[in-house]
């Protein structure tokens, strides 16, 4: 005869088990779902770093612009002497705190991020750009100018340590005082 208590005792095993794999999937297709968001956001992102302008913003930066330190950057290029460069400066900075801000928050990995955007382009931009902004958050007393930048650079240098360029070798390669 068959013992109702064992049919009872193997409905419930066969209701736990398809109650473990519902979880199991939901588990498995939550980060299926976290992976392609990320991905998604990542080449968004991309693709703003794919046009001409971002280039020519980059270049104008790291190559055009001269200056010797916070007080000569702004005789040439503050905001009501030349918009276009300040717009480019900040458009520059806006795309580092950016991309911190993806890295710290652990919203798209390290390694994408740097399969992107050669570590040796981070590093050349915030060495050429950080004095303005360190002092630029030093006289607003406003710690938060450019802080993810500046932990996107310090966690670029930390993985690719050979690149980073030494303060006593900025002022011969941009002409600046670190």
């Amino acid at each position: 005869m068959v013992d109702l208590v064992g049919i009872q005792a193997a409905y419930y095993m066969v209701a736990a088990t398809g109650v473990l794999v519902a979880a199991i999937y939901y588990v498995l297709n939550m980060r299926n779902a976290e992976k392609l968001r990320k991905t998604q956001v990542v080449l968004s992102w991309f693709s703003q770093l794919q046009t001409k302008e971002y280039h020519r913003h980059y270049i104008d930066i790291v190559l055009n612009t001269k200056y010797a330190n916070f007080e000569d950057w702004e005789k040439k290029y503050r905001g009501d002497i030349n918009a276009e460069a300040h717009a480019t400066f900040f458009a520059l900075l806006n795309q580092l705190d950016y991309v911190g801000f993806m890295l710290r928050e652990k919203i798209a990995e390290p390694e994408s991020i740097y399969r992107i955007v050669p570590p040796s382009w981070i590093i050349i931009a915030w060495t050429k750009i950080a004095p303005v902004f360190r002092r630029q958050g030093e006289m607003l007393k406003d710690p938060k100018i450019a802080d993810l930048a500046e932990y996107l650079y310090d966690e670029t240098v930390k993985r690719y340590p050979e690149i980073a360029i030494p303060p006593e070798r900025t002022k011969l390669l941009f002409g600046i005082e670190a």
